[in-house]
């Protein structure tokens, strides 16, 4: 898997590849920590959000940025209890946004066949980001910046115990029952 996901990999390059008709720009690290929300005084709701950090923007598949999103920030319940209104909501919005007299540009078919050829690449993400955020304790940034290659991914794969193991592993088994792997 390390290698299949690896960034200079064969898997990596064919699910960041664009295939049109469906292909969009990608934030490409589309996670909550990379959104700012101004808050509406009188509801309490999010009124605008400010997108940051667009240095992994790309041109590819719109399952890049949905699979990321969805997977870091769903628990495995979630996913199975609403999966199909997240896709529903992605698909509203992207209608929303569509100009006037124009038809939608995909349909639920075309976001789960999107998720199937290019989801993998939220799970890789996940695969780094969740481990980091449930390690109770802080990462050793000067040994994870003087460190090898090898001795990096030894101490990612030892963050988060158990806990990343069993997050991880829901996002496959998810993955999995619909059919995305």
């Amino acid at each position: 898997m390390q290698a299949a996901l690896n960034g200079e990999s064969a898997t990596m390059a064919r699910l960041l590849r664009p295939v049109e008709p469906l292909a969009v720009l990608c934030h490409g690290d589309f996670c909550r920590n990379n959104l700012l929300y101004r808050y509406d005084s009188a509801t309490g709701r999010p009124a605008d959000v400010v997108v940051l950090d667009p240095a992994q923007a790309r041109y590819a598949s719109p399952a890049i940025d949905l699979s990321f999103f969805l997977y870091m920030n769903t628990t495995d319940a979630d996913r199975t209890a609403h999966w199909d209104r997240y896709v529903a909501a992605y698909l509203d919005g992207v209608a929303d946004a569509t100009p006037d007299g124009r038809p939608a540009p995909l349909t639920a078919a075309d976001v789960h066949a999107e998720m199937r050829a290019h989801g993998l690449y939220g799970y890789a993400h996940c695969s780094f980001f969740l481990p980091a955020m449930v390690n109770t304790e802080p990462p050793d940034v000067q040994k994870l910046t003087t460190c090898t290659a090898d001795e990096r991914i030894e101490l990612i794969n030892e963050s988060g115990g158990q806990d990343a193991d069993r997050l991880l592993a829901s996002i496959v088994k998810h993955m999995a029952d619909r059919g995305y792997v």
